[in-house]
């Protein structure tokens, strides 16, 4: 039995979270990475368990994911729906994700939803910093263990998930995008690699396409000088709100 696992994990934390969930279900794993901006990920799967993880922004899941995932079909395919969020909520993530599973042709039999460092974080303003740590890893290697023994027993039905219908309505971002530090960028071309939107274009200084970004901040996390930061207004406000809100330590819920 294959375990796909399909993600878009732009920082890398819903990948981290579908990597031990596979560990725990110990079958042969194949990847489908849709969070590159050149990834169109076409295909129908038919053996095994489809595995799908997604972030979560402001309680959704984010468009672009949607949009990507939506072209991976299934043929009445056991599959599991996975929400990664930065401690605050996941809201109505879960159930949106376990809709488009559905819709896509596959058969939805378990969900959870991790926690995952925020894509605000920083070291000046830590939020769920460090996340999935090894605990968060460890319950995803369990509730791997979980998914295989309900198919060990044929057992397919749907488990209630938390979230709402209709889900809430979406917070839009459009203008904002993270800002260069020109003086130590050394224009090595990693914040344009790892943007998924292909929101980020390099010439002679580094310009960032606000109307395309979707503000993951991987071009923040990942960039070796440290060069890219946030400097909008609206946004900046956001984060110290989720700093001062959200310390208290989240832990994961499965539905099983």
């Amino acid at each position: 039995m294959n375990t796909h696992l399909i993600f878009f994990s732009p920082t890398g934390t819903t990948k981290t979270i579908l990597e031990n969930i596979a560990k725990g279900i110990g079958k042969q794993i194949k990847i489908y990475d849709t969070t590159p901006a050149y990834s169109r990920i076409t295909t129908t799967i038919k053996d095994g368990v489809a595995i799908f993880g997604v972030p979560v922004y402001a309680g959704r899941v984010p468009i672009v994911a949607a949009e990507r995932i939506k072209n991976i079909k299934g043929d009445k395919t056991p599959a599991v729906a996975v929400v990664v969020y930065g401690n605050r909520e996941y809201e109505d993530a879960l159930v949106e994700l376990k809709d488009l599973i559905e819709e896509a042709g596959f058969k939805v039999i378990a969900g959870g939803a991790f926690i995952g460092e925020h894509s605000y974080s920083s070291n000046e303003k830590p939020i769920a910093i460090n996340r999935p740590d090894d605990n968060d890893k460890l319950a995803a290697f369990n509730f791997g263990k979980e998914i295989t023994k309900k198919l060990a027993q044929n057992d397919l039905k749907t488990p209630n998930m938390k979230g709402n219908i209709p889900y809430k309505e979406r917070i839009g971002i459009k203008g904002a995008t993270p800002l260069t530090k020109f003086d130590i960028c050394e224009l090595c071309g990693t914040c344009s690699a790892v943007c998924p939107t292909d929101a980020i274009t390099i010439n002679n200084k580094v310009i960032s396409d606000s109307e395309k970004c979707i503000m993951c901040c991987a071009c923040i996390k990942k960039c070796p000088k440290e060069a890219r930061y946030i400097a909008t207004k609206a946004t900046l406000e956001r984060i110290e709100m989720l700093y001062k809100n959200c310390q208290i330590r989240k832990e994961p819920e499965i539905f099983i």
